[in-house]
């Protein structure tokens, strides 16, 4: 039996706490001629202390020993950083379902019965060093792959960042194959040839550059990387054989390879001039085209930029509150200093003459009790730290909304129905609080593959059409929950209801029962358009003078 010593390199320790080692003899000699190191400890207190120094991979603890039992002992050994991973075997006599329990209750992984069968002790410690063995190793693997991702994460920023300097330089920036075709483009080229990208990534160079053609390429890229960088003056051949006089900047670069120009181009001639002549020549009829082209794309942003407008009340409400006490605090924080800056004064006056300036002694200990200097520092601390958490309070609420008014509208993710609801009422809790009291009853639907502030928006419009169905004051009640491979999300009132007439028109564009002025009738057959687009359904009961319900249904998200 070791009590001590070095451990060999991969060599496993085991730590057995026992009252009795008689009772244990022949299992720490088992348990040491299989390659394990075995250290003793004859009470509670005494294992505390061998783990916390010898760091264990395994610990054997008998349940009943005078002083600490094994519970207690448990319980410390768990509330330790240093040894609150050690996996932990009980060794008791009685194996009640009722012990192993609280055995388990207190961070006990396994149970080992009394007398021993120490072939049965061994797999089960070889069992649990391998479980922790793979653990160990998961988080190993788990603090690289982090850490990987952090790299790339950084990496992916760098090249954002260069992609957003070259997508918003002022100069027309072209990126050209070794044989002339566009490898890239950024959106002034694009303004300057008054072609759209995808037109241009269909071009060579030739086919832009007045004199330049296929069979003179060949000596042209020669040239540009025999000069590697040179800037010159030429003239581009833009839509309609427009010519316009350009400046452009040629590097020539090799990267992971691969050979490229990078060319930057400006306008040095009447391109302005000519574009306006062409954009006046085709006006009429390009107004037209744009008006059919976005019409329904405009019709659609509407009732979001709507959205946004009805937000502006609630967002400000919830803005104003902790901005209100932030200022308090910081009046309060101002006025603190200003006594404090006065006793200060008096305290470096006072400091060489104290002892023989017993007037000077009793006008500091005036204006200390006048101060409440003590009171001020306690308060200090928890003024700053409720200003803190309301202008983390605005910081959230302002971040929330600008997520919601750039979300992406491609971005399907997986999304927790609860916490989206949650995100909603973030928004619009305050606004439809003034119609309603909420009432939040969430079961556990399952996730979902969406894009989040879509169905923020969904659940936005029913929020405040809820709240605009009700006369003077009621209730609003929200559920979610499953039914088969659907999730659901209901929101209930008791407002005025919708007749039966009225409800197989209530997904038409435009259609609104709501007074002049409130809504234009969009709502609705937006959120529609979103959950059938997601593959969801609505079902609508509603009866006059009694509310309304809607409920959406999601597919649930598959593995």
């Amino acid at each position: 039996m070791n009590a001590g010593g070095r451990t060999e390199i991969g060599q496993k320790t085991i730590l057995i706490v026992d009252d009795t080692p008689a009772n244990v003899g022949l299992l720490v000699d088992y348990l040491e001629d299989h390659g394990l190191r075995v250290i003793v400890a004859q009470d509670g207190a005494e294992g505390i202390r061998r783990a916390q120094f010898a760091r264990p991979d395994l610990i054997l603890l008998d349940v009943m020993m005078p002083g600490l039992d094994g519970f207690e002992t448990c319980r410390r050994l768990k509330s330790d950083l240093e040894t609150r991973d050690i996996p932990i075997l009980f060794m008791t006599a009685v194996a009640e379902p009722g012990e192993k329990i609280v055995g388990f209750g207190v961070g006990g992984v396994d149970y080992v019965t009394k007398p021993f069968q120490v072939e049965e002790v061994l797999a089960r410690v070889n069992t649990h060093l391998s479980l922790r063995a793979m653990q160990l190793e998961l988080e190993r693997r788990n603090a690289l792959l982090e850490k990987e991702i952090e790299g790339r994460q950084k990496v992916e920023a760098a090249l954002r960042l260069t992609q957003f300097s070259v997508d918003n330089a002022t100069s027309a920036v072209f990126w050209l194959n070794p044989d002339g075709s566009i490898a890239y483009v950024n959106e002034a080229a694009c303004q300057l040839t008054l072609h759209p990208r995808a037109m241009l990534m269909t071009l060579h160079a030739y086919d832009l550059e007045v004199g330049t053609s296929a069979e003179s390429w060949p000596g042209q890229w020669q040239y540009i990387k025999a000069h590697r960088s040179y800037t010159s003056e030429t003239r581009l051949r833009i839509r309609d054989n427009i010519i316009v006089p350009v400046e452009g900047t040629v590097k020539y670069h090799d990267y992971g390879g691969r050979e490229y120009a990078f060319i930057s181009v400006r306008d040095i001639g009447e391109r302005k001039q000519a574009e306006q002549a062409l954009k006046n020549s085709f006006a009429e009829l390009q107004e037209s085209n744009r008006q059919l082209e976005e019409a329904h794309h405009q019709l659609l942003q509407a009732e979001k930029l709507a959205s946004i407008g009805q937000l502006a009340a609630g967002v400000a409400h919830e803005i104003n509150n902790p901005i209100a006490f932030v200022n308090s605090n910081l009046g309060t924080l101002q006025s603190y200093f200003g006594k404090l800056a006065q006793l200060l004064a008096l305290y470096e006056r006072a400091e060489p003459l104290l002892a023989t300036q017993p007037a000077l002694q009793q006008e500091i200990e005036s204006m200390r009790q006048a101060a409440d200097l003590d009171y001020m520092r306690a308060d200090l601390k928890n003024l700053v730290e409720e200003s803190l958490a309301g202008v983390q309070r605005v910081r959230s609420i302002v971040q929330y909304l600008k997520d919601f008014a750039r979300a992406s509208e491609s971005e399907r993710q997986t999304v927790d129905l609860n916490a989206c609801l949650d995100g909603a009422l973030n928004l619009v809790g305050a606004q439809v609080r003034l119609k309603a009291d909420i009432r939040q009853e969430y079961g556990t639907p399952p996730p979902v593959t969406a894009v989040p502030m879509q169905l923020s928006q969904v659940f936005m419009n029913l929020l405040i059409n809820a709240s605009q169905a009700i006369g003077t004051f009621g209730a609003i009640v929200i559920r979610t929950g499953q039914e088969q491979e659907w999730a659901w999300v209901e929101i209930e009132d008791n407002g005025c209801g919708i007749s039966v007439d009225d409800l197989p028109r209530i997904f038409e564009p435009f259609f609104t029962t709501k007074p002049v002025g409130v809504g234009v009738g969009l709502g609705l057959s937006l959120s529609y358009g979103i959950v059938t687009q997601h593959g969801g359904r609505f079902e609508v009961r509603s009866e006059v003078a009694r509310g309304a319900r809607f409920r959406v249904l999601l597919p649930a998200r598959t593995n």
